[in-house]
């Protein structure tokens, strides 16, 4: 196992990056909320003999100290992409879990060329609920949002009226309640979700894309996964059927532990043959 911690500099912020495997293709990886570049050192055996995986960790997360503000972009991501010399300007494959995977939908829209191939394990930005586009989309809805999370009472109220309607399901109920219910939580969940506004996948312009560049896909979800349905992978692969491979684990939410390495093994090397083929 060799994994490396390194910064590099952007703007005023220094930002912390793992470095794993020897492989000769460059695998960028952008990580979930509350998670760190670290979730992805079990891809050093999955497949760091094809890749060296570098990894970021984002603003208000693990190491990385951020100074500019509650502002990042898709601009902001590519920078640092290329000042890090192990990704640098070439192409790389790019790999997003869960709120990664919304930063992964927003930066191919935008760099389609850059990027020979996509990983996307139980990735947001497929759906979009009301409740986010309300929070980060106007002024007014980030002011709600604000006083929510600074006060909840009235957020579980909803939350609970919501589930007696059938409008969110409980176990969502019970995840969601489990977050707000901690002061430090709701501040991060503010300030996180503010911060990565920009980042809104179009995933109509994206499967064009994906047709027009030959870009291969591999979505993977857990089946047991109540935060990000299996079943959104849909709205992603409609049309792009044969770029677009969809594979369901045996598991909830959290597709980056040890327990996963064999069968994340068997999907990275499906999605090589299919790499191949297309290319």
């Amino acid at each position: 196992r060799h994994m490396e911690s390194k910064f590099i500099h952007y703007k005023s912020s220094r930002i912390h990056y793992r470095k794993s495997g020897s492989g000769k293709k460059k695998l960028v990886c952008l990580h979930g909320f509350g998670e760190k570049a670290e979730s992805f050192d079990v891809l050093e055996k999955v497949c760091g003999l094809e890749y060296t995986i570098i990894a970021f960790d984002f603003p208000f997360h693990g190491l990385t100290e951020w100074k500019e503000g509650m502002n990042f972009g898709v601009s902001d991501l590519n920078s640092i992409i290329e000042i890090c010399p192990e990704s640098g300007t070439g192409q790389f494959y790019l790999l997003g879990y869960s709120m990664g995977g919304r930063m992964v939908l927003s930066y191919y829209t935008a760099y389609p060329g850059r990027i020979l191939g996509l990983f996307l394990l139980a990735p947001d930005g497929l759906v979009v609920s009301g409740w986010y586009k309300l929070a980060t989309s106007t002024s007014w809805g980030n002011s709600l949002f604000r006083s929510t999370m600074k006060n909840p009472t009235l957020f579980v109220s909803l939350l609970n009226f919501s589930v007696k309607l059938r409008l969110v399901n409980s176990s969502v109920t019970r995840f969601v309640r489990n977050q707000v219910n901690n002061a430090e939580m709701r501040e991060m969940i503010y300030v996180v979700w503010t911060t990565m506004r920009s980042f809104k996948p179009d995933l109509h312009k994206i499967r064009k894309l994906i047709q027009r560049f030959q870009t291969p896909v591999s979505l993977v979800f857990g089946k047991y996964d109540r935060i990000i349905r299996a079943k959104s992978g849909s709205k992603l692969n409609r049309g792009v059927e044969q770029l677009v491979d969809i594979s369901i684990l045996e598991s909830g939410h959290q597709l980056l532990d040890a327990s996963k390495a064999e069968l994340l093994r068997k999907i990275f090397t499906a999605f090589s043959e299919r790499s191949r083929s297309l290319r």
